[in-house]
């Protein structure tokens, strides 16, 4: 059975999704009840890390991309080709699958390590923001 937790926590009503270890709540510290009919994919803590191999600094789609992924501005995503390869991302499992459907829109080639073999289908239908 994996865990997940409520999305406040029942003693100080603060919003605690995607933010607690160990079943305590960050802010209070008190303990908070489980709900065992979460998809694993939530109770994944490994970190992963995405790594550009190959994209086209030409290609304005790659760029957007690349840009959107990093939180940088156009210019300094199409800079990051020099150096490539290079980290793009670091995270756990359900950070790393948002963006790898960001990059999966485009031709862009990358490798993630350890092997990421979660997919959208192992949410479950749970609605992830990235």
């Amino acid at each position: 059975m994996t865990e997940r937790y409520p999305p406040t926590c029942p003693s100080c009503c603060s919003d605690i999704r995607h933010l607690t270890i160990k079943g305590l709540c960050p802010f209070c510290g008190s303990d908070l009840p489980i709900n065992n009919k979460s998809p694993a994919i939530f109770s994944d803590r490994t970190i992963y890390r995405i790594y550009i191999e190959e994209f086209d600094p030409k290609d304005v789609l790659h760029i957007k991309t690349i840009s959107n992924v990093t939180n940088e501005n156009f210019l300094h995503s199409r800079k990051l080709a020099e150096h490539i390869p290079f980290k793009i991302f670091e995270g756990i499992a359900y950070h790393i699958l948002g963006i790898v459907e960001k990059l999966g829109q485009s031709t862009i080639k990358y490798r993630i390590e350890p092997p990421f073999l979660w997919t959208r289908e192992d949410t479950e239908g749970v609605i992830m923001s990235y």
